[in-house]
């Protein structure tokens, strides 16, 4: 997939279901999972 290194990994939590991008490499998949763990959630009502 074209341009997915600049992607996050996304997540479905009613079926436990992790999305990963096709990254070019380790390191930036890397990366991109330790940003998504570190940024906050948000709630919708």
């Amino acid at each position: 997939v074209d341009g997915s290194d600049g992607s996050y990994p996304s997540v479905n939590t009613c079926v436990h279901y992790l999305k990963l991008p096709e990254y070019s490499s380790e390191d930036i998949l890397r990366e991109r999972l330790l940003a998504a763990t570190r940024e906050k959630g948000f709630h919708l009502n």
